[in-house]
């Protein structure tokens, strides 16, 4: 390996994304979050100018802040369009010019306070120009995408490497003159594209950031969580210039998921990720405070000797019109908190601590540091009794690559008490009169809060529209655990017309009835294709095998009226989730 000085420090990497600036200077509208929206920036195959200015001023007060809690490293969308390739058609040129001179004002703020850059993408982007050029001149994906992040790590100095997706794509709703698509099915062919990256990084001093979150598509999809897939991507490897990136479980940013046991696998840097736009628990409209959990999470890794370079921690993820940020446009007190603690805790505070810290810097004259605590004690119980169902949440089970989620019946905004999901809250949970009696206990607690918040300069418009929903939320997994009466559906009847009304980007409500006639079928389906585990078992092999999958993409699509209405049209297809 050339020894070459590195760009920045690669030791404790505090690394926050970049994502709120572009988001803030948007109208507010039903909106992919995985990535920034380019589409929408654009104006007649432009980036107007008077748009790059808002950009560059809300990142400007943006990365302030993100200093000022002591974040060391910033993510930004995209490395597609940060090069532009001679050989691209004159109007994406023309284009890709405006971004790049936008790129140059906001790494520039970002080398001014300190921070580095890092460019983000997925494995890999394409287009109709993409296409036909390595078609015509018979390059490979892998060499484009290498010469495409030479050309950007020459391009800009103070761009400190790449934050690389491997096993998700772009969501079939994504329109751009970039899209991406799963092009890494194997471990062998991740092992390849880390293998043919990395001399280009170790020559320029920077970092290949790599994530493993993956959805389970293709062989290479349980990254996440199996070891012996980790070992074929990762195993052997020795460079200062990779860096392993894990979500901080075995699935998305949920609660009541253990901390990923290969955080304590492998000799690989690792970078733990959290989330603080909670996407699955409201996307800062309402309080989902993750400072005991990732005290925890922290605690653990530290304890456990994990091999840690950093954290990353972001607002990025979920489908919804929600558009508030945290530091940026249209502000959440929410996320705020839970980044300013989660920064804290990073930096060795306690959560208590950290709390104490933001209230006395935020809360206005006479606010009580303890009062905020008891709030979100409060806040805390309502997200794990309104929004999950502790008897189905803590029970781990795996489907083929997949570790089931421990919220699946509240997706983004979209609640789903019929069909499949229903079939299988019914089949794991045993004791509905429990699970009942935690939704309505979660009401309490937000009322709770509502009377909490005047005193402490809360916004309780944001309370009265997280009460609202979880007393429907209450009513609702009666009807999801098939244990609706006739006393619930009239409540229902009578309280949903009224907050669709006041909310028209409020939570969507799918409502089942009585146990469906499926059921027992259901339940001897789930017993054989569900495990315990992440441990294979010889079913879940026979599963797996090629034609076993083609089965079960027949049936997908056959299954689909079953399945939660945002599926096929927001993310992955179930499709391809199943190859």
């Amino acid at each position: 390996m050339i020894s070459v000085t590195p760009r920045h420090s690669a030791s404790d990497i505090r690394l926050c994304d970049g994502i709120a600036p572009f988001f803030a200077v948007l109208p507010q509208e039903d909106s992919n979050w995985s990535k920034v929206p380019f589409a929408r920036l654009e104006r007649d195959g432009r980036l107007p100018n008077a748009l790059a200015d808002r950009i560059a001023g809300e990142w400007t007060r943006y990365l302030d802040a993100m200093a000022h809690l002591g974040f060391t490293a910033v993510a930004v969308d995209d490395l597609a369009h940060l090069v532009s390739h001679a050989w691209y058609p004159a109007d994406l040129r023309r284009l890709l010019a405006d971004y790049r001179s936008l790129y140059r004002r906001l790494f520039a703020v970002a080398a001014d306070r300190g921070m580095a850059v890092f460019a983000v993408s997925d494995y890999c982007y394409f287009n109709e120009a993409i296409e036909q050029r390595l078609t015509d001149l018979g390059e490979t994906a892998l060499g484009f995408f290498r010469d495409t992040a030479a050309a950007a790590l020459r391009a800009y100095p103070d761009l400190g490497g790449l934050v690389l997706r491997l096993g998700e794509s772009d969501g079939v709703d994504v329109r751009d003159r970039f899209t991406s698509r799963l092009s890494v099915r194997r471990p062998s062919e991740a092992r390849a594209v880390i293998d043919g990256l990395l001399p280009v990084f170790e020559d320029a001093g920077a970092t290949l950031i790599v994530r493993t979150w993956t959805l389970g598509a293709y062989p290479v999809g349980d990254l996440i969580w199996n070891p012996r897939t980790w070992d074929a991507v990762f195993g052997g490897i020795d460079s200062d210039a990779l860096i392993v990136s894990l979500k901080h479980g075995e699935a998305d940013f949920f609660r009541f998921l253990p901390v990923n046991p290969l955080f304590f696998h492998g000799p690989q840097r690792k970078l733990a990720e959290f989330q603080a736009r909670r996407e699955y628990e409201g996307m800062g409209e309402f309080p989902a405070f993750a400072g005991w959990m990732h005290e925890r999470h922290i605690r653990e890794l530290r304890v456990g000797n994990a091999n840690l370079a950093g954290c990353f921690v972001v607002q990025a993820g979920g489908w919804a019109p929600w558009s508030r940020t945290g530091f940026a446009g249209r502000r959440s007190v929410w996320i705020e908190i839970n980044m300013a603690v989660i920064a804290r805790l990073w930096q060795g505070s306690g959560c208590e601590e950290a709390v104490r810290a933001w209230a006395n810097a935020n809360l206005p004259a006479g606010g009580d540091p303890a009062a905020l605590l008891a709030f979100l004690r409060h806040a805390d119980r309502a997200i794990e009794q309104g929004l999950y169902i502790r008897a189905f949440a803590e029970r781990p089970f795996y489907f083929r690559r997949v570790r089931i989620p421990p919220l699946l019946w509240v997706f983004w905004r979209d609640v789903t008490a019929t069909g499949v999901v229903a079939l299988l809250h019914r089949f794991v949970v045993r004791d509905r009169d429990a699970a009942i009696a935690e939704g309505r206990a979660a009401v309490a607690e937000v009322e709770a809060m509502c009377a909490m918040a005047p005193s402490l300069g809360l916004p309780l418009e944001d309370l009265e529209f997280q009460l609202d929903t979880f007393r429907l939320l209450a009513l609702a997994r009666e009807s999801l655990l098939g244990a609706a009466t006739a006393d619930s559906r009239r409540a229902i009847d009578r309280l949903l017309p009224a907050y669709r009304e006041r909310y028209p980007d409020g939570y969507r409500f799918a409502l089942g009835g009585e146990e469906p006639r499926a059921m027992p079928f259901a339940s001897l389906l789930f017993r054989f294709a569900l495990r315990r585990s992440s441990r294979y078992r010889w079913r879940d092999r026979i599963m797996l095998a090629p034609p076993v999958t083609r089965a079960k993409r027949q049936l997908a699509r056959r299954l689909s009226s079953s399945l939660p209405a945002f599926a096929n049209h927001q993310g992955m297809s179930a499709e391809t989730l199943l190859r």
